[in-house]
């Protein structure tokens, strides 16, 4: 995450137009993948958890109580969950929600995979 230089200009009154520059490489993470691999329509609106880290991080202390009263893909939820704050969602679209759920599984790390030990019995 990165800020642009020129923010901190006066600008007349004018909202920098991009203040945080953040990557949406959203069609990439795990609750994408999963989504996709359970036949389950994602929300079409994401935006990256970097977003709602900064903000929660800005406004909040561990511990808090985060609100998100349009959670969508609880994309919020899951960073202020990782941020040990507490939370709650709010989402009208049922499935939304439950398809959030899959946000909160554990993505499996590089290193947790099963390794094949060439040469070996077991191999």
């Amino acid at each position: 995450m990165t800020f642009q230089r020129n923010s901190i200009n006066d600008n007349g009154g004018a909202i920098p137009p991009n203040f945080l520059e953040l990557a949406n490489t959203e069609s990439n993470s795990h609750y994408m993948r999963k989504c996709k691999e359970l036949g389950i329509k994602p929300h079409p609106a994401r935006f990256p958890k970097e977003f709602a880290e900064f903000f929660i991080k800005f406004l909040t202390n561990e511990g808090d109580l985060v609100l998100d009263p349009f959670a969508g893909s609880n994309t919020t939820g899951y960073a202020a969950e990782k941020l040990e704050r507490q939370w709650i969602a709010v989402e009208l679209n049922e499935p939304y929600i439950e398809g959030s759920i899959l946000r909160f599984e554990e993505e499996p790390s590089l290193f947790e995979s099963e390794l094949k030990v060439y040469g070996s019995k077991n191999a």
